[in-house]
């Protein structure tokens, strides 16, 4: 899935550049490597999903045989790290005949036949890509795409990769021009049904927001670039609008959306960041660098809504935690 892929890259990303640590290094590449081989279009988007089956067995197109390892590997000390690496020197690790590529320890740039090593890995990925695929969900989420364009960013600047940070500028602004209407707000789907040119449409949840605007200030964090701060600040703007609670924090539908009996909050964070945590640490983030007490507010009455789960089952609600950090110790604002 997209958004599994986009929060490890991050958080891979993030922890390599404040510990200044390379072990993670091949990871981070091979993640976004992948993202941009695989699930990005034309367009700069980034699609949802790969299918786990191929021709109705589960994971066909990633797994391999011995027999299949030994013909492409051959003979060679490369061969022998390659297969010490990834474990195909002993039993087979998946359904009993076949081998998934699982990493023992991550290979460090500096070691013996490394550069040899990734070659035969990328001969590997070349050979796999001769078998049919799995099917791919395209659809285009516009809150995943945000979390991505976050991923992609951290990437970039940790490996000082630019092709990264442009996937994920390009990414961004193909969401604000094709997954916006007319007034500017977001919308959530971008998708064609068959035969049909991909159009967006909603509607649109919280989660979209808060994710794009993640998106938006990581670029802006790392580029400077005041328009990023600009989209962020507009699409907050929409967010507390559309979506925001006078008591603190957001609902999880538009107050223009469908009529329903309640309107829904999250408070706890699941396969992906809450709406109202993400939006905490945004609202965090704005009131570091540009001090606007509004931001604060936001910020304040968001830590207010979710203190009894903080309180209760912290683990459950990282995100929120993440921004009573930020309130408690603010970076110091930048210009």
């Amino acid at each position: 899935m997209l958004y599994d892929q986009a929060q490890l890259l991050e958080l891979y990303a993030d922890y390599r550049r404040r510990r200044n640590d390379p072990q993670f290094d091949a990871t981070i590449r091979a993640t976004s490597d992948f993202i941009l081989r695989e699930l990005t279009t034309t367009d700069g988007l980034f699609t949802s999903a790969l299918d786990a089956d191929t021709d109705g067995k589960e994971g066909l197109y990633y797994v391999w045989t011995k027999t299949e390892l030994d013909a492409n590997l051959g003979l060679s000390p490369a061969a022998d790290r390659l297969r010490s690496w990834y474990g195909f020197d002993g039993k087979p690790n998946f359904e009993k005949d076949f081998f998934i590529p699982v990493a023992v320890k991550p290979l460090a740039a500096t070691e013996t036949n490394a550069k040899e090593v990734m070659t035969l890995r990328d001969k590997l990925l070349v050979e796999r890509t001769k078998r049919n695929r799995p099917f791919q969900d395209t659809k285009i989420i516009a809150a995943w795409n945000g979390l991505t364009i976050a991923g992609l960013a951290e990437a970039g600047r940790s490996l000082n990769e630019p092709r990264y940070l442009a996937a994920a500028e390009r990414a961004a602004d193909a969401v604000l021009t094709k997954m916006t209407s007319p007034k500017g707000e977001l919308l959530r789907i971008y998708a064609a049904v068959p035969g049909a040119k991909p159009t967006a449409r909603g509607p649109t949840f919280a989660d979209d927001y808060a994710c794009m605007i993640h998106g938006l200030l990581t670029l802006h964090e790392i580029t400077r670039n005041a328009e990023r701060l600009q989209q962020a600040r507009k699409l907050m703007t929409l967010l507390m609008a559309n979506y925001g609670d006078d008591v603190g924090g957001v609902f999880l539908t538009s107050s223009g959306g469908e009529k329903l009996f309640a309107r829904g909050k999250d408070h706890y964070d699941g396969t992906v960041p809450s709406a109202n945590g993400l939006t905490a640490k945004n609202a965090a983030r704005l009131w570091s660098i540009t001090g606007e007490p509004e931001s604060r507010t936001i910020l304040e009455r968001s830590l207010s809504l979710v203190a009894g789960p903080l309180q209760t089952m912290p683990t459950g609600a990282a995100t929120s935690a993440e921004a009573l950090g930020l309130y408690l110790a603010p970076p110091v604002a930048r210009p």
